[in-house]
């Protein structure tokens, strides 16, 4: 299994419009509801309507609106059919600053939607060129004002919101990136790292932008370099932290300065130890106390349904433990942030940046799909593809130096079954929890990197690994595990390279394999819903039938693994899931040995009934094949090869 470099995705973020104005629209529930439910037609239209009057109080009223119905389940793309950003845009710079703060508040809210293409569609409809505006309207080394109360005031919290909306859109579209180089904002953007100055919260999230905004980025990161951002960056890295936001922080600057060493190769920037030092000590905090903390103090009711002393002013007992849940649970949720990017910074230092550019160069090839079906493809496997690649010494040092093994393993354990019980009773335990499996994720993705990357002395041993093999077929037992697709697929990811490192390096630990092991395998293979998590299960299969091979006399369970493979190769809905077992086919039964277990399933007649199947099918999608067609054409022409073969052998 190859390693695996993490790329940004798409985040499910917290929506808050950052409006007050919205807490002052629940006398106005009903007109709310009623769009709710209308979501569209003329309900959206009267709401639009407000936000294109004259009236100050009438603009400011139909932002806040809508920011509550971007949120309700199909109204975002409702609202992009009205041109709802072409509205928005130019009220981010209203001259009314309560207008303003509703606008992006509710760009903002849009921009998390999970949709795909809600930002580039933002983009498309022009929303950088008034959110740029706004930025550049404040001037340099500003600073946040205060209100009578201590609270943020208006414009900082505009700016916040801006930043937010900002982060979304970058992550989101290469084109907005590509805007924001032309625009110059870094240097507005840099100096608002400082958290003594603008809060912790807004130095977070200009971290969260930087760090998105300076990967693979040649431009932004020369500029940073110039704002001397990576002293800043490196001084954050240096401080200390007392909750999750500002570990978060710290995670933060060693993450960009982490990007902007791939970018420059500099020797001013932080190197791979000290970088690798805040990914360690990040990793070793224990998330798990604290939501263990936060669970003793699980209030038996929602927020809404916790009542406040009736004209006292004094809130009640309930809702002060409420309060402080919530807070618990807030800081929580920075901590799992936090450990999920150290591991994303992990799992891509184990990854090769020529084992990656070459992976490009492949899915990038000039040649059409018609000339490659054409063309005489060699025996190879994937593995052939790309060679596998040790990780640079500086970094193979620190992992060792950090344990990072060990840490990381530590990151994919599961919580016990009361804890997590106890956070479905809340919306907000229920979003720890998925951060949390996020994050296990993470963990188990980077396990695949490091075991791939680092030899076996790094990694502990032998008996080091088997015991990783251990836990991971035991995590894979769990019924959270199996409920979670994504959780599942980094899980048999993990096993895939795990194995095959056991097998180069000849462990008996499958000496003793049985039926039952191997038809939870098969079951999984062939009934999971994700095909990247079929393809990881058979060649999973594939190793130990490989490891079977070897025994003389030949083990009986080869049966069962060669009437998977063919079964797989033939019902499969998927054609690179299908190559892949073919694949795995001629691994296992690519050997003269095996004739009589072949003979008693009829593998070589079932093969040549597929042959033509395969054909038909590879004509059918060729053009739709994309990144899986050299794995594909490898197999359909290693099948005939291997018909041949066995046929006069």
């Amino acid at each position: 299994m190859g390693k695996s470099k993490v790329k940004k995705r798409q985040k499910n973020r917290d929506r808050p419009t950052g409006l007050e104005s919205v807490n002052e629209l629940e006398a106005e529930e009903s007109e709310i509801g009623e769009a709710e439910s209308a979501c569209g037609g003329g309900a959206i239209a009267g709401f639009i309507e407000k936000l294109q009057s004259a009236s100050v109080e009438e603009r400011e009223c139909g932002c806040a609106t809508i920011a509550n119905l971007v949120c309700q389940k199909g109204a975002a793309g409702k609202l992009m059919k009205q041109n709802i950003v072409k509205i928005l845009g130019p009220l981010m710079i209203d001259e009314n600053l309560g207008v303003r703060q509703g606008a992006v508040g509710t760009l903002r809210n849009l921009s998390t939607m999970e949709a795909e293409d809600v930002c580039p569609k933002m983009v498309a409809d022009d929303v950088m060129t008034p959110l740029i505006t706004l930025f550049k309207q404040y001037e340099a080394n500003w600073s946040p004002g205060k209100t009578s109360d201590k609270k943020v005031d208006v414009r900082t919290d505009i700016f916040h919101q801006a930043m937010h909306l900002l982060w979304n859109i970058c992550e989101n579209s290469e084109i907005a990136v590509n805007i924001l180089n032309q625009s110059d904002l870094i240097e507005t953007l840099v100096p608002c790292l400082q958290s003594s100055v603008y809060g912790l919260p807004l130095a977070v999230t200009t971290a969260q932008c930087l760090h998105t905004i300076s990967e693979n980025n040649t431009h932004a990161v020369q500029q940073m370099l110039k704002l001397k951002a990576d002293d800043t960056l490196q001084s954050i890295m240096g401080s200390p932290h007392e909750d999750g936001e500002q570990l978060l922080l710290r995670t933060l600057s060693a993450g960009t300065l982490y990007n902007m060493r791939c970018v420059e190769k500099s020797t001013n920037i932080s190197s791979v130890e000290e970088i690798m030092g805040v990914v360690s000590e990040v990793l070793t905090q224990d998330v798990v106390s604290q939501i263990v903390a936060a669970v003793q103090l699980t209030p038996d009711t929602q927020k809404e349904e916790v009542s406040r002393s009736p004209d006292s002013g004094i809130s009640s007992p309930e809702e002060n433990q409420y309060v402080k849940y919530e807070n618990m649970v807030q800081d929580v949720e920075h901590s799992i942030l936090a450990q999920q990017l150290a591991l994303e910074i992990a799992a891509n230092l184990c990854c090769s940046e020529d084992e990656e550019e070459a992976w490009e160069d492949l899915d990038s090839s000039d040649a059409s799909s018609e000339e490659l079906f054409n063309e005489e493809v060699e025996d190879m496997d994937q593995a052939d593809i790309v060679s596998p690649l040790s990780v640079p010494s500086e970094i193979h040092s620190a992992i060792l130096s950090h344990r990072l093994i060990d840490v990381v393993m530590e990151k994919t354990a599961m919580l016990e079954p009361d804890i997590h019980e106890h956070l479905t009773k809340t919306d907000s335990g229920q979003n720890v929890l998925k951060k949390f499996a996020d994050s296990q994720s993470k963990a188990l993705l980077c396990i695949n990197n490091l075991v791939t990357g680092v030899d076996l002395t790094g990694l502990g041993g032998l008996d080091r690994l088997e015991s990783i093999w251990t836990h991971l077929s035991q995590l894979a037992l769990n019924k959270h595990v199996l409920k979670n697709l994504a959780l599942l697929e980094a899980t048999t990811s993990a096993m895939r390279a795990t194995i095959q490192i056991l097998a180069n390096n000849k462990s008996n630990k499958f000496n003793e394999v049985s039926a039952s092991d191997l038809q939870f395998l098969f079951d999984m293979g062939q009934q999971c819903n994700m095909a990247a998590v079929r393809a990881n299960v058979i060649r999973i299969i594939s190793t130990i039938g490989c490891l079977l091979v070897t025994r003389d006399p030949l083990s009986p369970l080869l049966r069962n693994i060669g009437v998977f493979l063919i079964v797989t190769s033939m019902k499969d809905a998927e054609l690179w899931v299908i190559a892949e077992s073919l694949d795995a086919t001629f691994d296992v039964f690519g050997e003269d040995n095996t004739k009589s277990i072949e003979l008693e399933i009829s593998l070589l007649e079932k093969l040549k009934s597929l042959a033509p199947i395969l054909k038909t099918k590879i004509n059918q999608q060729k053009h739709k094949l994309g990144e899986h067609l050299p794995i594909i054409q490898t197999a359909r022409t290693n099948l005939i090869r291997f018909i041949k073969y066995k046929q006069t052998h």
